[in-house]
């Protein structure tokens, strides 16, 4: 048959008779064996159950079982070329190999692969450690070394560890292997405290190795076949493994379902109920960070109510004091007698304030800490409800997906509520730390308009900036675009129609002035006083309650301030807003 005898089988697989000519030239760099079948070379590693050698040395997992099946059906030769994990992802790059299962999808990763369109399988991320090491929450791994897995996405993705472990300020380190196998063998052999592995090789081997799983679990990643890019042979494969892996899971009783249940204890669902631990688990975030937030209030009005009584009572013994000296002459004891009643009055009123002073600090570091263990549950609870929603799991009906649908979008605000809170209450209790870095201000804004594109084309916006080119700063570049973005958040949200417009100048060769307008609600006069307190929604009656936590500004405010700046406003109402950051280009300059 050769070349055109492969052409033919494809043909027959559903291809229109006039492209046969672009399917030959197509296969002509594939490998075909002496009996006219098309080669494919896949690349395999050690992750059992999901891919793996047996005992036998045969390819063996639930990654083979849907590659075998669809060679099956496509009369495909499989040639499996072993390595390890960064291994196999060069032959891929390099064209090595045709194809490799087990992949996470990455902006970065599609820089240099192609991807099947269909996903094939869901998983997460897991700490592993010893029992009994304490390690229970992101918080414990300060000074910890961990092991990863080399090239792994759960290591360098978005939202890998090591991202995970930046955000929280954490500092650790890690030990790069070449298996999730050699990284419990270290973990068990106390080469490192604690190990990242994908949830399928942590709860078939935790046993083997005597580890346990810790609390921590991030990074919920759907898994893909990669392709080469540029091989010619990409598209058709891609179009074929589509095809087949879209029957497969449209099928409750297929060997997709089959495998699952085999490899994983995966059954397909005919009814899937929302889980009572999201619900509850949802409920308690929100009780505890809702008593948080009341806490920190009320123990802020009772200590403002207390400092004005002891004001008052300092000026009564101010006036006291002053009476007593115009009636020296006649009653001197009594003064003196009075004078040192008042002086032990006032030490007293001190020490009080100074205790206050700490209630305060303490409220304020107890927040920080008690807001750090919240975000935890509620990023599990949002990546395992968008797991759900993925129907990765089971089939949803309409109200089951509108449910789930709500409780992500009320995890998401709450999380956001907390990431506010964490932040004023960081700064509050001085526990903040600045980390100047020189960068340029118009990749900072770009990086920022990319953020909001979507928001803004839904809505028929218009963005536009004006950043000179070579504006260079030495500053906290996160600090900065946080400030920055609730500001262009605040912007869009306010805005139905218009503009929105983020402008930049230089001031007397030393400061930036940042300026963000729009053309939407404007502010009343009246309400321009309340603009930078907590919990205040300005701007909203023209249309409708916007959303938000009423935090913003109040945290834009305190930003700036550690900044060495600051962020004035000015609005007319029913035409639109304007706030103004300045900081110096160069923090800590006068």
């Amino acid at each position: 048959m050769g070349k055109i005898g492969v052409a033919g089988k494809v043909a027959r697989r559903g291809l229109l008779l006039f492209s046969l000519a672009p399917i030959c030239i197509l296969f002509s760099a594939a490998v075909l064996s002496t009996d006219n079948l098309l080669t494919v070379r896949v690349g395999i590693y050690e992750n059992k159950p999901k891919i793996f050698t047996d005992e036998q040395g045969n390819p063996s997992g639930f990654w083979v079982d849907i590659t075998q099946y669809i060679a099956s059906k496509e009369g495909w030769k499989i040639q499996y070329v072993h390595g390890t994990w960064q291994e196999c992802l060069e032959r891929l790059e390099n064209g090595e190999i045709d194809m490799m299962p087990d992949v996470a999808y990455t902006e970065e990763r599609a820089k240099k692969y192609q991807f099947s369109r269909e996903p094939v399988y869901t998983s997460w991320s897991t700490v592993y450690a010893k029992p009994g090491s304490r390690i229970e929450s992101i918080l414990d791994l300060e000074g910890k070394n961990i092991a990863v897995m080399k090239g792994s996405v759960n290591v360098e993705g978005p939202e890998g560890i090591k991202q995970l472990v930046k955000s929280y300020n954490i500092n650790c380190t890690f030990t790069e292997v070449d298996s999730y196998e050699e990284v419990f063998e270290l973990v068990a052999n106390g080469g490192a405290h604690a190990g990242v592995v994908s949830k399928d090789f942590g709860h078939q081997h935790e046993t083997k190795f005597s580890l346990a799983k810790t609390a921590i679990i991030f990074q919920p990643s759907l898994l893909y076949y990669a392709f080469p890019k540029g091989s010619s042979l990409t598209t058709y494969l891609i179009e074929r493994i589509d095809h087949h892996v879209a029957a497969l899971k449209n099928d409750g009783k297929s060997l997709y379902y089959q495998s699952l249940d085999s490899w994983f204890g995966v059954r397909p669902a005919g009814r899937e109920v929302i889980p009572m631990w999201l619900i509850q688990g949802l409920a308690a975030a929100t009780g505890v960070t809702l008593l948080l937030v009341a806490g920190n209030f009320i123990l802020r009005a009772q200590v403002a109510s207390r400092t004005r009584e002891l004001n008052e009572e300092i000026k009564e013994r101010r006036l006291a004091e002053e009476r007593l000296v115009r009636y020296r002459q006649d009653l001197e004891d009594l003064v003196e007698a009075r004078t040192a009643e008042l002086k032990q009055k006032n030490l007293q009123l001190e020490q009080a304030n100074i205790r206050l002073q700490e209630i305060d600090r303490l409220k304020s570091v107890f927040l920080a800490s008690m807001s750090h263990e919240l975000r935890t549950p509620l990023n599990s609870i949002i990546g395992f409800t968008g797991v759900l929603l993925q129907g990765m799991a089971g089939g949803l009906n309409d109200e089951q997906r509108k449910q789930l649908t709500i409780i992500k979008s009320s995890a998401s605000h709450l999380l956001n509520l907390i990431n506010d809170v964490l932040d004023i209450s960081k700064i509050e209790a001085g526990r903040v730390e600045l980390f100047p870095e020189e960068f340029k201000l118009d990749e900072m804004i770009q990086d920022i308009v990319h953020t909001f594109s979507p928001m803004v084309d839904q809505k028929g916006l218009q963005l536009v900036t004006e950043i000179p080119n070579g504006i260079s700063l030495v500053s906290d570049k996160r600090r900065l675009k946080q400030a920055v973005i609730n500001l262009v958040s605040n912007a869009v949200k306010s805005t139905e129609r218009g503009t929105i417009r983020v402008s930049a100048r230089v001031l007397d060769g030393a400061k930036l002035e940042l300026r963000i307008s729009d053309t939407g609600t404007g502010i009343k006069e009246e309400d321009m006083i309340k603009l930078f307190e907590p919990f205040q929604q300005i701007g909203a009656s023209l249309t409708k309650r916007q959303e938000g936590t009423g935090l913003g500004l109040y945290l834009t405010r305190k930003l700036a301030d550690l900044l060495g700046g600051d962020v004035t406003a000015k609005s007319q109402y029913g035409q639109g807003s304007e706030f103004t950051i300045t900081i110096p280009l160069r923090y800590g300059a006068p």
